[in-house]
């Protein structure tokens, strides 16, 4: 490889590192005295011919899954987009540049990314900095010039699981004011809703008139003949007020009854094709009339959320002062509401040196916590999002701005007590099964999970796991996935070669599976 690419013969490597005592500085050394161009590259009809055959090789993959692979842009070639943002920030670095001093520069690149994670859009910004003549003088025109763009999806922002509520009374006490918002966490599917009153490139046209496109947590695009995409255009955009132009909003879809109950259901329900009685629950404005909001503290986003829709009424009054809101049952959440939750200050009368094995309630912002989760849980709601009011948004990040807490780690549970559980759920993908025995014989009995890795490209064994399945449950999940098994074990599994825990099939990665358990063993 570094023959190739340095374009060196095998004894100009040895002698290189005979002098460095070191093949990573001898390699680096000799990749930087070659300098390749296009010239030197094809000066004859190999390399062409080389590389044609690697793109016929790619365009024309076969196999189980292999379309899927390309449409996700996932033909395991070794390279992630992240790597790519990486190598073009390097690439319009000044060539002098120490580590340092490239840090901030990359990280202001990704963030850029992040933003609007379009590499042709990128590319065309990195372009303007070449004359600029400082890496500083770069990373502030990036940082000036990154904003969302209406019909490409922002990076979603992610929030930290805690296990107790004093973890999240001592973290939200660092960020400026100790004030936070204590929201609803919904059990539903997140999206991301791009309004426009005027004619945008690939966004749809609705009834209503504005053009509208909706994406997933992951950015994939909600195609216009799905239920989300129905009942956004139907039940969202006619309550946008009058002086929004253009809009891009956080939301949470939830399933609710059909009925005069409106309950919450779970996710699973949502995932029904039959059922479509659903209320978006809006939680954050990214954009708002050409101008970005990312950078706008968080409780200036809501503001400008809040200002730019007027939702259906509800059956009741406002929640009185230092009291939670009052449930989504209890309010008929109709098919459009703000979600629901109550400011918090941890600041106020509470003793920053307060042992964590302290009664939760002795004080008045723990207390309130308390009451909002409590009233969260009786609501039919997972827990709790924490936030930061004084913090902006930060695309493509998981960050201690935002904490979210479950519903099963109350601190009276039995499992927060024993100290032995996992504070939030895991996605992860079964990649193998051991067969059944008894009554389960014919069917798979239980399966070996893994977790992906982005970096790598691998998949990392976790854990097994059989219980919680039903008769009927396994039935459907081994006819699912008996057409995926593999022969043998595919090559980006990192998994255990011991021959007494082997499993007795293997499967291609095609599903991503929530797990929800007590500790792992």
């Amino acid at each position: 490889m570094v023959v190739d690419a340095g374009h060196v013969d095998i004894p100009t490597i040895f002698d290189a590192y005979k002098k460095s005592g070191d093949y990573g500085t001898a390699v680096e050394a000799l990749l930087k005295q070659a300098i390749l161009t296009l010239p030197r590259a094809f000066d004859d009809d190999s390399s062409a011919s080389m590389t044609i055959d690697v793109l016929r090789e790619m365009a024309t993959q076969a196999g189980t899954g292999s379309t899927q692979r390309k449409q996700h842009q996932n033909l395991r070639i070794g390279v992630g987009s992240k790597s790519v943002v990486t190598a073009l920030a390097h690439s319009f670095a000044d060539a002098d540049a120490d580590k340092p001093s490239l840090q901030p520069w990359v990280a202001s690149v990704a963030a850029a990314y992040s933003q609007r994670p379009i590499f042709e859009d990128l590319v065309e910004t990195l372009g303007h900095v070449l004359a600029l003549p400082s890496l500083d003088a770069k990373a502030g025109y990036i940082r000036a010039n990154a904003a969302p763009k209406l019909g490409t999806p922002v990076q979603t922002m992610l929030g930290y699981p805690v296990s107790t509520l004093h973890q999240i009374t001592q973290r939200m006490r660092k960020y400026a004011g100790g004030v936070a918002a204590c929201e609803y966490k919904y059990d539903g599917a997140r999206l991301q809703i791009h309004v426009s009153k005027r004619t945008v490139s690939h966004m749809t046209p609705t009834n209503e008139g504005p053009n509208l496109t909706v994406f997933s947590r992951n950015c994939e695009r909600i195609p216009a003949d799905h239920k989300y995409f129905a009942t956004i255009a139907t039940h969202v955009v006619p309550y946008m007020n009058a002086h929004v132009e253009s809009i891009i909003v956080e939301g949470e879809m939830v399933a609710v009854a059909d009925d005069q109950t409106q309950q919450l259901l779970p996710f699973q329900t949502l995932q029904t094709n039959g059922h479509t009685a659903m209320c978006l629950f809006a939680f954050d404005c990214l954009y708002l009339n050409g101008t970005s909001l990312v950078h706008r503290p968080f409780q200036d986003r809501r503001a400008a959320l809040h200002a730019a829709f007027t939702p259906p009424s509800t059956s009741t009054t406002s929640a009185l002062p230092g009291q939670p809101p009052r449930s989504p049952r209890q309010q008929l959440p109709q098919r459009f509401q703000f979600v629901q939750g109550q400011d918090v200050s941890f600041s106020l009368h509470e003793d920053p040196d307060t042992d964590e094995n302290e009664d939760p309630l002795s004080n008045s912002p723990a207390k309130l916590l308390q009451n909002v989760l409590q009233a969260a849980v009786d609501a039919d709601c997972e827990g709790l999002m924490v936030k930061a009011l004084d913090e902006p948004y930060k695309p493509g990040c998981r960050t201690h701005t935002w904490l979210k807490v479950k519903r099963d780690y109350l601190p009276a549970t039995p499992s927060m007590a024993s100290g032995m559980f996992l504070p939030d759920s895991l996605d992860l993908v079964p990649i193998a099964a051991f067969r059944g025995k008894g009554r389960r014989a014919h069917v798979f009995g239980s399966f070996l999970l893994a977790c992906y890795d982005p970096t790598t490209q691998l998949f990392h064994t976790v854990g097994k796991v059989g219980s919680g399945f039903t008769d009927v449950d396994l039935a459907a999940i081994s006819k699912r996935l008996e057409d995926t098994v593999v022969a043998v074990k595919p090559l980006e599994y990192d998994a255990s070669e011991v021959k007494s825990i082997q499993p007795d099939v293997w499967f291609e990665p095609t599903e991503v599976w929530e797990i929800r358990a007590a500790q792992l063993t």
